[in-house]
């Protein structure tokens, strides 16, 4: 309990024969190899407009609202964008690989993460 990075994780167990049936994915922090696959395929802060490098990967739905922590609820974000997505009248939403930033005026910018591979 007092370990810095302790987590509880809850697995349902078949009662009959005490198999694993499920594990749940309640994690909070993207680490390892989730936060690789993010931080690969976002490049670089995923706030519309934006270019700066990724310092944090963020739940599009906060995890406090139930929001998963997998690859398709995160995105890369900067430090900067980080701070701007939690002021009041700003929200992300997601769709797919599109991110819709909507700003407090209720203007919206979408953003996509960038091509792996350079099209032909």
């Amino acid at each position: 309990a007092r370990a810095p990075t302790a987590s509880v994780r809850r697995l349902l167990v078949d009662p009959v024969d005490g198999s694993l049936m499920l594990r749940d994915p309640g994690r909070r922090f993207y680490r390892g190899a989730l936060r690789r696959q993010v931080t690969m395929r976002d490049r670089h802060c995923r706030q519309p407009g934006c270019e700066r490098p990724i310092t944090d990967i963020d739940h599009v739905h906060e995890h406090h609202h139930d929001g998963p922590t997998t690859g398709a609820n995160g995105q890369g974000v900067c430090d900067l964008s980080h701070t701007i997505k939690g002021l009041p009248g700003w929200s992300v939403d997601a769709k797919g690989k599109v991110t819709t930033w909507t700003t407090p005026t209720g203007h919206t910018y979408t953003s996509r993460p960038p091509p792996v591979l350079p099209r032909l």
